[in-house]
């Protein structure tokens, strides 16, 4: 039985369709496919260096030519301007910032591909009975709902807008 044009072109014009429609569907799907991270493979590389009594932000700038990374920090909370010695060869990035920074509370993260964050190790703060020390007593009080309302002013006496403050008292006897 032969198929009149109409029809055949109808069909034809579908299958077309019906495959870019396929097409794109693979396509978004591999770039939306899932893989694993790789940033855990940034502090993996192996890098050497060797730095005799230079400030920490050279330091992280030779470190930073030589792993092809780029970090992100506040000077003043690393002590930029401390002057360290170092000579590591052939080691891994991590062991490298490991032994920069092991007698600091200065911690690192990957943010992204090529990014390091260098930042401060938050303060311990025991917040349950079990992580207390022996010698401590964890005194709970019940919570109690307060409308605290105020004007924080900057030095210079001038409102901060958008300000939000949040108070979280734990109270430890010794």
């Amino acid at each position: 039985m032969k198929l009149p044009r109409l029809s055949h072109d109808y069909a034809r014009t579908l299958m077309r369709i019906t495959i870019a429609q396929l097409l794109c569907t693979v396509l978004f799907l591999n770039m939306t496919y899932a893989r694993t991270v790789e940033a855990q493979a940034l502090l993996e590389q192996s890098i050497s260096l060797s730095v005799e009594d230079k400030e920490i932000r050279l330091v992280l700038s030779k470190i930073e030519k030589a792993a092809r990374v780029t970090f992100s920090y506040i000077p003043q909370q690393i002590q930029a301007d401390r002057k360290v010695s170092i000579n590591i060869s052939n080691q891994r990035l991590s062991t490298v910032l490991d032994q920069l920074f092991k007698s600091t509370s200065i911690t690192y993260e990957v943010v992204g591909k090529k990014q390091i964050l260098l930042s401060i190790r938050p303060p311990f703060q025991p917040t349950t009975p079990n992580s207390l020390p022996q010698h401590a007593q964890l005194i709970t009080e019940p919570a109690v709902d307060r409308t605290i309302t105020g004007v924080v002013n900057s030095e210079k006496g001038e409102g901060l807008p958008g300000l939000v403050w949040l108070s979280k008292v734990l109270h430890v006897a010794r």
